[in-house]
């Protein structure tokens, strides 16, 4: 009788336990054009089959050809368009509130 191969086919990623005690998964979503060398990204979990899912949800997106990077944004940035975009009905005081704490926490980070 053959034995099973446990190795995952090539390019779905790999999950191992971490030593905190949370399961990580990497994968390759393509090559860095300026420098040539694979852009690898990270997701993290409590459970192994949860990361399995994720890495298996992305894997697939990338292989259809729509996955999209994710975007890092500064907490300032988002706190902007947050302002921007959300605060819209909001009563004058409450959104100068808000404003005022947004500046102080952009500040921080």
């Amino acid at each position: 009788m053959a034995r099973k191969s446990t190795r995952g086919a090539q390019g779905s990623g790999s999950i191992r336990k971490r030593p905190d005690g949370r399961w990580e998964a990497r994968y390759t979503s393509g090559d860095n054009p300026q420098t040539g060398k694979q852009v690898q990204h990270s997701i993290y979990g409590k459970a192994q089959k949860e990361v399995r899912e994720k890495l298996r949800s992305i894997t697939a997106k990338i292989d259809k050809g729509v996955y999209t990077e994710p975007i890092r944004i500064t907490l300032g940035e988002w706190l902007d368009t947050w302002l921007k975009e959300y605060t819209g009905n909001m009563k004058p005081h409450t959104k100068k509130s808000y404003e005022a704490t947004a500046k102080t926490t952009s500040s921080q980070y």
